[in-house]
């Protein structure tokens, strides 16, 4: 089967991993010889137990996931990265797949694409942090004007919304994060809703179509790709186990 056959009309895969559920956590621990090296490495600089435990679900449900769109074992997955650090696959494929990881809190968030670069930010929204600073550092005199509409609690909601529509653009462009791209990326809102991007390369944001949605009880969730329009799949990381080729079990 292709990766074509996997998705239908300009879709994009979106799969959740939770540590708080146990079977996630205790089969990403029994699926830990997959990992290389460096990712080894990287699992046991961290910390604290929660830090190694995110990171380690993270990384085996990336190749465990991609495995099953290049049809070959997790352990063979490979990549690099560009200079901005965005990774991507460097197996040959006869499809292209794209692919963006996000996590928060307790949360995994994987976006695959077959179309375009695809960019995904995941936030816990019931964090302690201090938005307001946050905004009049961040945010456009725009936004920042549409926000002074709501009630604290309305503003939080439209915070993470906006939020991780600007880290999910961010990570679609592979350009990394920074402060001048953060204070120059503004939404134009009408009507309650993110009707375009504007960007320093304004030519950008008419190829651009997304999501925002709102999970699990306390996850804001945003998706962007340079597909008009996209559809969208939500799977959890234990629908792929029951459709993976035995060898790859």
């Amino acid at each position: 089967m292709s990766n074509s056959n996997l998705f239908i009309d300009n879709e994009v895969h979106i799969w959740i991993g939770n540590l708080q559920t146990i079977p996630c956590l205790s089969k990403a621990k029994s699926r830990m010889h997959i990992l290389n090296n460096d990712e080894i490495s990287s699992l046991f600089d961290y910390p604290f137990i929660k830090q190694r435990n995110i990171f380690l679900l993270s990384r085996v449900m990336l190749r465990d996931i991609l495995s099953f769109y290049l049809k070959i074992s997790p352990e063979n997955v490979r990549f690099s990265k560009n200079e901005y650090g965005k990774p991507f696959i460097l197996n040959e494929s006869k499809e292209s797949i794209y692919f963006n990881l996000s996590h928060s809190n307790n949360c995994v968030a994987l976006a695959i694409s077959n179309t375009s670069s695809v960019g995904i930010d995941i936030e816990y929204f019931n964090r302690d942090i201090e938005i307001n600073s946050i905004i009049d550092y961040y945010f456009s005199k725009k936004e920042k004007k549409y926000l002074s509409y709501f009630d604290e609690t309305q503003k939080k909601h439209n915070f993470y919304k906006m939020w991780t529509l600007k880290e999910a653009y961010i990570k679609s462009r592979g350009i990394g994060l920074s402060e001048e791209i953060i204070k120059n990326l503004d939404f134009y809102i009408k009507r309650d809703q993110f009707d375009k991007l504007y960007f320093i390369e304004q030519h950008y944001s008419a190829h651009l179509s997304y999501i925002t949605k709102s999970i699990l009880d306390s996850y804001k969730i945003s998706i962007i790709t340079y597909h008009h329009p996209f559809n969208y799949k939500f799977l959890t990381w234990g629908d792929i186990k029951s459709n993976l080729p035995h060898h790859l079990l």
